[in-house]
């Protein structure tokens, strides 16, 4: 199971996500592979949130990304240790790679979990040309993990999971420089407690 912590759980997905493979057949028998849509409603690979069956396809597929980003890093290690004053952009997403390696690999299967479940972080609200469209939140209202992208910056992501009320650290009012963490204290409350 690979998920990423930049992610907002709203509930406990396992069970939900469970129910839904047994549903649809899903095992290693089946599928190589299980992921969240990397944009809603569309079925495309999503980096931070998928079920990797330890199948013989998999593990191929696995072994040559892992291949193919420990040669990028080596390179930008390289080049960075050449030219230390240079800013270098990653030559791949671990996300690009994988799409790219399980296009090349006959037979994989590929399956997705509904938007629904996961959302991308399109659930916000999708950028456009005029700014940015009304959150889907009416089309996908209880999404058990919304995933924390479409967005850059870390600031710029604080402050759209606040508008949300989905971001739960604080400042210790201590005065110390660390973050206390608060957690609604009923769902879809603004009524917070420390943990």
């Amino acid at each position: 199971f690979l998920v990423e912590s930049d992610a907002v759980w709203l509930s406990n997905p396992l069970p939900l996500l469970r129910d839904y493979n047994q549903q649809h057949g899903y095992d290693p028998t089946t599928v190589d592979l299980i992921s969240a849509q990397a944009r809603l409603g569309q079925d495309k690979l999503q980096g931070g949130f998928q079920l990797n069956f330890a199948t013989p396809t998999s593990k191929q597929v696995m072994k040559k990304l892992v291949h193919e980003m420990q040669t990028r890093l080596q390179q930008l290690y390289q080049l960075q240790k050449d030219k230390p004053d240079t800013t270098y952009t990653p030559l791949a997403s671990e996300q690009v790679l994988k799409q790219k390696f399980l296009a090349q690999q006959d037979g994989y299967r590929l399956r997705f979990w509904p938007s629904r479940m996961v959302a991308s972080g399109q659930w916000y609200g999708i950028p456009n040309a005029q700014g940015l469209q009304k959150p889907l939140i009416s089309k996908y209202p209880h999404p058990a993990v919304i995933l924390n992208n479409f967005v850059i910056g870390t600031p710029a992501k604080i402050q759209r999971a606040q508008r949300f009320h989905h971001w739960y650290l604080q400042k210790d009012t201590t005065g110390n420089d660390q973050r206390q963490c608060f957690v609604p204290a009923k769902k879809n409350s603004n009524t917070t407690r420390a943990i």
